[in-house]
């Protein structure tokens, strides 16, 4: 599979257009007037949780009559941030933006080292940003067309795949194609996604599970292909790619995605307003097209919705952990 950057971006928007995110009101009587508006991320500048937050500061500046400001807090796989954000008052000024791996970390990290935060108990869902797939990519001069292929070659001969760590979304998504597919797969753990795409390209691991925005680079210029997605519906930014669901493995369908969250015990009307503002600029179609180019789609919609998503997925992650036996090593 072969595309361009342009092409890919063209596509994402077309598709975001059409997912009718409501245009909020102006948002009027921020909370706590005057304090500038702090959005927590747990980890360091230019990975892909610190570009989505100050996307999502740079536009939330023309909505909100105060700064507002990203601050990197990383450590425990995101937990430290998640800690600040608890602990800090319960006012709407300072917002936890993160990936999936809230809900995942807790099940395969010690309690103590993500600074003894419930993430269930101790934080408030306020808005899913966006959602996003995981995928498994490989070279082209590996011969393999889709998954099926990668499934047969494990019958065949040692196949290792390669994460950017133990316990993280994509090992979770590895194991979960290892037992769907009943063959047998080595894991091979990297401290990030950017180490395993470069041991992928030079040959060290067969196949490697990221997330879109790290390997759209490589897919755009062909070194890479996508085998398939994990997302239950096939990605409206890779139309063209099969889901591993649709090639037989079936177990292997959930999604990625980016949420908000409020410290627990923010008064409900807080949240609100706070939502209200972020679904407001998520509807700006610059913010859908900004974040189509990071592999995202836009999602937005209300605090209940949310909360129901991050129960359901973390009572799936955990029970999936506890099945594999996985744990950070």
């Amino acid at each position: 599979m072969r595309m361009t950057f342009a092409w890919l971006c063209r596509l994402g928007l077309a598709a975001l257009l059409g997912l009718g995110v409501a245009q909020a009101a102006p948002v009027q009587d921020w909370p706590a007037p005057g304090k500038p508006v702090m959005l927590v991320v747990g980890n360091a500048a230019g990975g892909g949780t610190d570009v989505i937050a100050r996307v999502l500061a740079e536009r939330l500046q023309g909505v909100l009559p105060r700064p507002v400001v990203v601050e990197n807090k990383p450590g425990a796989s995101g937990m430290l941030a998640a800690a600040l954000t608890a602990r800090s008052p319960a006012d709407g000024q300072t917002l936890l933006v993160t990936p999936i791996t809230l809900v995942t970390t807790p099940h395969v990290l010690p309690k103590a080292a993500g600074g003894a935060v419930d993430v269930m108990t101790d934080l408030a869902p306020v808005v899913q940003l966006s959602r996003g797939t995981l995928l498994p990519v490989t070279r082209p001069a590996q011969g393999l067309r889709d998954a099926r292929a990668l499934a047969a070659r494990a019958k065949e001969q040692p196949v290792s795949y390669g994460t950017p760590g133990a316990g993280s979304p994509m090992h979770i998504a590895g194991e979960l194609f290892r037992q769907a597919a009943d063959v047998p797969l080595t894991h091979v753990p990297y401290k990030g996604v950017a180490p395993a795409l470069s041991d992928l390209l030079g040959d060290h691991v067969m196949v490697v599970f990221s997330d879109l925005a790290s390997a759209s680079s490589y897919l755009q210029s062909g070194q890479l292909v996508a085998i398939g997605v994990t997302q239950a519906q096939r990605s409206p930014l890779l139309p063209e790619v099969p889901t591993l669901a649709e090639q037989g493995f079936r177990d292997v369908a959930f999604e990625t995605w980016f949420g908000v969250f409020a410290p627990a015990g923010t008064p409900a009307a807080t949240v609100a307003k706070v939502g209200q503002a972020i679904n407001q600029v998520l509807a700006q179609p610059e913010t859908r097209r900004r974040f189509a180019a990071l592999g995202e789609v836009v999602v937005g919609g209300s605090p209940q919705d949310f909360a129901t998503r991050v129960r359901a997925d973390f009572d799936q992650f955990g029970r999936i952990v506890r099945a594999f036996g996985i744990s950070v090593d």
